[in-house]
């Protein structure tokens, strides 16, 4: 006789345990990732229920990377802006970007390339995309292509951050066929809500789209960095069993 098949009830108290470890261990696995989400959770509790509306958007205005502000803040808008989330974007985005991007993908380099690279990785994504849409706003301005008041505009969050951690972990996914659709999608979920200016989609599209980019060519570096931590970690585990083998022997 086969084996009978667990109750529902047994399979959902199962899956629930397996939930309840994930997050219990969370911590301990990504404290880097972990600590900053609780800066973004700090941030945003800070905006919401600490400050006045009007404080807090003189705040987000000095951390606002658009071309009035950036001039005047060259270092407190671009590294002000990765610790506050846009909770003016839908719960969608939000949901992918924070929940996806940094909770999941941001946490997946930390493991597999080490928080030190994943650091680097995460800020230069969020710097290039932040440069090249700033570049591309400068240019559509003078040419007439965006409305003056873009200029202006506020521009903060975690997104590029996150997209370009989301787009990086495709020299992890295997098997190559997986990677190439995974890929294919990053570079399409920038245009899911895309406001057009004639031929031009918006700036913070082109942003997104840049991230998303900058994510998937540094796959090599992704590739390489796990490489060398897999190497370290092996290197490690032997040497730690060479030394209790030694303990045991001498004993």
């Amino acid at each position: 006789m086969g084996r009978s098949t667990p109750p529902l009830r047994t399979r959902l108290l199962d899956i629930l345990l397996w939930l309840y470890r994930i997050l219990v261990g969370y911590p301990r696995r990504n404290p880097l990732t972990f600590g900053y989400l609780m800066l973004l959770a700090a941030s945003w509790a800070l905006l919401r229920f600490v400050l006045t509306p009007a404080a807090g958007h003189r705040l987000l205005e000095a951390i606002s990377t658009n071309l009035d502000n950036l001039p005047h803040h060259p270092l407190l808008a671009p590294f002000g802006s990765l610790l506050v989330v846009d909770t003016s974007a839908s719960l969608l985005f939000l949901t992918l970007i924070v929940g996806f991007g940094v909770a999941c993908c941001f946490a997946v380099l930390e493991r597999q390339i080490g928080a030190a690279r994943a650091i680097f990785l995460g800020v230069t994504g969020h710097l290039a995309a932040t440069l090249a849409s700033l570049g591309l706003i400068a240019l559509a301005l003078r040419h007439g292509w965006y409305p003056s008041e873009v200029r202006s505009e506020l521009d903060y969050g975690v997104s590029y951050l996150a997209t370009t951690a989301a787009a990086a972990v495709t020299a992890l996914i295997r098997p190559l066929l997986l990677a190439a659709g995974y890929a294919l999608i990053m570079l399409a979920l920038p245009f899911t809500n895309t406001i057009w200016y004639g031929w031009l989609p918006d700036f913070i599209t082109v942003g997104h789209l840049c991230a998303a980019l900058f994510g998937l060519a540094m796959i090599g570096y992704v590739r390489a960095a796990n490489t060398a931590m897999l190497y370290r970690l092996h290197n490690t585990s032997c040497t730690a069993n060479r030394c209790c083998r030694d303990l045991q022997n001498s004993a």
